[in-house]
């Protein structure tokens, strides 16, 4: 495996669902010396049942592969990601009567874009979005932020944010962006139909371009001293009440693809 097209992967989650995602091959995994293999059982079951060898190795060359100490003794060589373009995503969700989607603008602290994965796949949402450039890529700290989460979820990387809401909003989607400043709070909005959630960088929030591409925006109803939650909490937020209301209208037999929408085609 030539190393420009290799990741290191770390941590006990991060490694264990790249392992059963079987999404990526793997060319070895590292265990530091004197690891008690019983906390790592999952794993290494499943590295024996995909055939990959699993050596030990000092934790000092651990942390050096790692870049981070924070490996838990548990390094992985895998291939590198390879993100999906828009149309790829599309093509998975074809058949998806109800499709949903998080759109990341300009997310750039790892730790929020795992945590943010992770709430995507958690919840049921069927892919993200992220744009090319000025943004946290997929890295494999994002992937230990996510527990692995990323590992299992579609994931589009695009050149131009504003155009890839516009081709989605034409297959069907209606897009709602997260802003601190909107009047609409978002449990007061219908989101049952086909949707795509907009969040913003930390900070600067979604950018205007961006914005002005959205159906709707609204926000999360705050009550505290401090004006607004971070961008991974307000995702969650945000995705969880997506999901809230198709729960409670699944359980009502209400649920529906959305305005005039049967569903992705």
């Amino acid at each position: 495996m030539a190393a420009e097209a290799r990741d290191i992967l770390y941590g006990i989650h991060a490694i264990q669902e790249a392992l059963r995602s079987d999404q990526r091959p793997f060319e070895r995994i590292l265990m530091a010396e004197g690891r008690r293999e019983r906390e790592v059982a999952e794993v290494l079951r499943l590295a024996a049942r995909r055939g990959v060898p699993v050596e030990l190795a000092g934790r000092a060359e651990l942390t050096e592969l790692a870049g981070t100490p924070h490996h838990q003794g548990l390094v992985a060589v895998v291939t590198r990601r390879m993100y999906l373009g828009l149309g790829e995503l599309l093509a998975r969700l074809r058949g998806t009567k109800v499709p949903a989607l998080l759109l990341a603008d300009g997310v750039e602290d790892p730790a929020n874009l795992g945590a943010m994965v992770r709430s995507a796949e958690v919840l049921g949402f069927h892919g993200v979005i992220i744009p090319r450039r000025r943004a946290a890529g997929v890295t494999p700290a994002v992937v230990r932020a996510s527990a692995g989460a990323a590992e299992h979820l579609p994931i589009a990387q695009v050149g131009n944010m504003t155009q890839a809401i516009a081709r989605l909003k034409d297959e069907g989607l209606w897009i709602v962006g997260f802003d601190a400043s909107a009047e609409v709070a978002c449990f007061e909005a219908d989101l049952l139909g086909p949707v795509g959630i907009v969040v913003g960088s930390e900070g600067r929030g979604i950018r205007r371009l961006v914005r002005e591409q959205c159906d709707l925006l609204v926000s999360v109803p705050v009550s505290g001293r401090v004006s607004s939650l971070n961008v991974a909490a307000a995702s969650a937020v945000a995705m969880y009440e997506v999901m809230r209301q198709r729960w409670v209208a699944r359980g009502s037999g209400e649920e529906r693809a959305g305005e005039g929408e049967e569903e992705v085609e």
